[in-house]
């Protein structure tokens, strides 16, 4: 079975099936503009920027968890559905 990853569709399954991207980005894109406005305003070598950037960081952090867990879902789903066509040692996930 060959799936195609592609920028426009997440993947396009052999059946012409495309499963579409998540869209994961536009919900904490608000969120994320304000931490980086506070992070601009705040003076360079103080302690609260230092807070600041890792609140930053925490929100890059859940964007990259939020974007694994979605592939992490499809390629379970994919498994499953399509495990009686690969080789007989593919576990399907749980």
């Amino acid at each position: 079975m060959g799936i195609d990853v592609g920028l426009e569709s997440f993947a396009t399954l052999p059946n012409i099936e495309m499963v579409e991207n998540p869209r994961l980005f536009g919900s904490a894109e608000k969120g994320l503009a304000e931490v980086q406005r506070k992070l601009s305003k705040v003076p360079k070598g103080t302690p609260e920027r230092d807070k600041v950037i890792k609140v930053v960081g925490g929100v890059h952090e859940r964007i990259a968890n939020l974007r694994l867990d979605f592939a992490n879902k499809v390629s379970c789903e994919l498994a499953d559905r399509f495990s009686g066509k690969g080789p007989s040692s593919f576990q399907p996930c749980q």
